[in-house]
C-alpha cells in the first residue's frame, strides 16, 4: 500500500509543472501533447523500476493522480497570471 500511495503522490507532483507548461502552450500544439506525454513515459519508467503491481487500483490512483497534477498545474498558471 505505502508504494501505490508513493506512486500516486509522485504522479501528482510530478504533473503539477507539466500542467503549468501545458497551460502556457498553444492548445494542440507539439508541445501541448509533449506536456501532456512526458509524465506519463516518466511515471512508466518509475513504475517498472521499483517493480510495482499493474492492477487496477495502482492505474486507477495513477490515472487520477494524473489529472488532478495536470489540471491543478493549468490552475495554477492561470491564477497566477489572471
Amino acid at each position: 500500500m505505502k508504494t501505490v500511495l508513493l506512486i500516486a503522490g509522485l504522479t501528482m507532483i510530478l504533473n503539477i509543472p507539466f500542467g503549468w507548461w501545458r497551460k502556457s502552450v498553444p492548445k494542440r500544439s507539439f508541445l501541448w501533447f509533449t506536456a501532456i506525454h512526458t509524465p506519463i513515459i516518466i511515471m512508466f519508467w518509475f513504475r517498472h523500476a521499483i517493480g510495482a503491481p499493474w492492477n487496477f487500483t495502482v492505474v486507477a490512483l495513477s490515472i487520477t493522480s494524473y489529472v488532478l497534477g495536470q489540471f491543478s498545474g493549468g490552475w495554477l498558471h492561470q491564477y497566477r497570471h489572471n
